[in-house]
């Protein structure tokens, strides 16, 4: 019910929900490399490893103590919400599009959310070697 609610706004036929919701519950197929390379800046890893590591110390991890923590953090790093929030998208749901960040985070759960944040990184700077 949670995961359906997320995207009862976003999808007018049932095929739908299976096409926009399929990184919840498979591995994602493929990944926004336009946005993502745009977006991202390799001298940011570390502070991108230091954001994991807030997420890691995440105790309740439903959405609105995500979004108290991951904001804290933003505002700490002084990276800005247009640096940080469109790489958590795409490294948990591949493309920009999507419900909340935060929502998303809690439905795929903290152990998987920690892990394609990895795998975005890694992803984002590869792309950035080979251009």
């Amino acid at each position: 019910a949670r995961i359906c609610g997320l995207y009862k706004e976003r999808v007018q036929f049932m095929p739908d929900f299976i096409e926009k919701m399929a990184y919840i519950f498979e591995d994602i197929a493929s990944y926004d490399e336009k946005n993502g390379k745009k977006r991202w800046h390799p001298e940011n890893r570390p502070a991108f490893e230091q954001l994991n590591e807030a997420i890691e110390n995440i105790d309740t991890f439903e959405e609105t103590t995500i979004e108290t923590s991951v904001k804290a953090w933003i505002e700490e790093s002084g990276l800005g919400f247009g640096k940080v929030l469109p790489i958590l998208r795409i490294a948990l749901a591949g493309t920009m599009q999507g419900p909340s960040v935060f929502a998303m985070m809690e439905v795929v759960g903290k152990n998987l959310t920690l892990e394609r944040l990895n795998e975005a990184y890694n992803l984002l700077d590869r792309l950035h070697e080979s251009a």
